[in-house]
């Protein structure tokens, strides 16, 4: 249980070792932290001005550096102090050693809320399991060679959506790919969001998703009688691909699947960023190509359907109910147990030109350049 000091100010101290992924506290309370900084690990003064979390041994590149905790708190802006057993206290500052995760909550940390950025971290931390969630634990792991004395380091952008007060305006970090300016994964380019897709704490993406930066739509629900695979095999006419999970007869429905529209974000024309999570975990940026338009601003987008590929002699065949976005998805002949599926492009989209792709499907038939009529 949170521990209550006897000054007047009534500030309440929660040690790491007691906390809970949840704390129960009014939004105008003040909390301390206390903890044990763990072995191998310093709280030192930073080349970069204040405080930095240092090592003091040596560790290996994928060596666990430490396991770390954090508590939700309410969106409250104060400065607090970090009560140390073996290093001495530290006074910390919400709106720097903590991050938002939602408009009402910020995470608070404890000793690694000291950990500065770089551009090229020396640190990374894998996705929670499901246990650490339940203890508001996590780990975190030497990206490469550490050595005693370096300064550990993370990548702000891949969990601040807005740095807010810790934006750095001028970063010094030396790395040759320095961003130079380090403002949150929402200032980023769509390039760079997309190179951080497998890093970026989820929290982020439906921060982003919030603001219309880009629509997530986290893990996909795919139907029992399909498999989503990433993993391209050969003769694939795509990056992903959609097996049968069994075999399929002759106009036989394998789904029935509800599409929707969505907007460009205001980018007429173009398409609209969206993010999805394959079944494996891998998360992808929908391309055009995973989408169908509708109108000028406006694009069908398929949920898990929107990695099944094209092919001149395909093997399924998409239908509509009237007047909706509903569709089965119906069997143009019988299908084999982990076969691709596959449909016609042009059947489906009118306003294909022939700039998309280039097909290579390998049918006696194909036509190459798909567009439609």
């Amino acid at each position: 249980m949170p521990k209550e000091n006897t000054s007047s100010n009534k500030r309440t101290c929660l040690d790491m070792s007691e906390a809970a992924t949840q704390l129960p506290l009014e939004v105008h309370q003040i909390v301390d932290v206390a903890c044990t900084v763990p072995g191998g690990l310093a709280l030192c003064p930073s080349r970069c001005g204040g405080t930095g979390l240092f090592a003091t041994q040596a560790f290996a590149k994928g060596e666990m550096v430490y396991e770390g905790k954090m508590v939700k708190v309410p969106n409250e802006e104060h400065k607090y102090t970090l009560f140390t057993t073996n290093q001495g206290s530290f006074e910390m500052d919400m709106s720097i050693h903590s991050v938002q995760c939602s408009p009402t909550e910020r995470l608070k940390f404890f000793f690694d809320g000291f950990m500065n950025h770089s551009c090229d971290p020396n640190t990374y931390n894998p996705p929670q399991t499901l246990e650490e969630e339940a203890r508001g634990t996590y780990r975190t792991f030497a990206s490469k060679g550490i050595a005693a004395g370096d300064e550990l380091t993370c990548n702000y952008n891949l969990f601040e959506y807005d740095c807010g007060a810790k934006t750095i305006k001028s970063c010094n970090c030396g790395a040759k790919s320095c961003m130079q300016t380090v403002a949150g994964f929402k200032y980023l380019s769509a390039t760079a969001k997309e190179g951080f897709l497998s890093e970026v704490e989820e929290y982020v993406l439906h921060m982003a998703d919030m603001e219309g930066v880009v629509k997530y739509c986290g893990a996909l629900k795919v139907p029992e009688t399909v498999r989503v695979v990433d993993s391209v095999e050969k003769g694939s006419i795509g990056t992903f691909q959609i097996l049968a999970a069994r075999a399929f007869s002759q106009d036989e429905t394998i789904f029935v699947n509800q599409s929707e529209l969505v907007g460009c974000g205001g980018l007429s024309g173009k398409a609209p960023s969206v993010v999805v999570e394959l079944p494996s975990g891998t998360r992808v940026w929908l391309k055009e190509q995973h989408f169908v338009r509708r109108s000028e601003d406006t694009w069908e987008f398929f949920g898990f359907d929107s990695f099944q590929n094209h092919s001149c002699d395909p093997n399924t065949k998409m239908v509509y109910s009237d007047n909706s976005l509903s569709y089965s998805l119906v069997a143009l002949h019988e299908i084999d147990l982990n076969e691709e599926l596959t449909v016609d492009y042009e059947t489906i989209d009118p306003n294909l030109d022939g700039k998309l792709f280039s097909c290579e499907c390998g049918a006696s038939k194909c036509r190459v350049m798909i567009k439609s009529a």
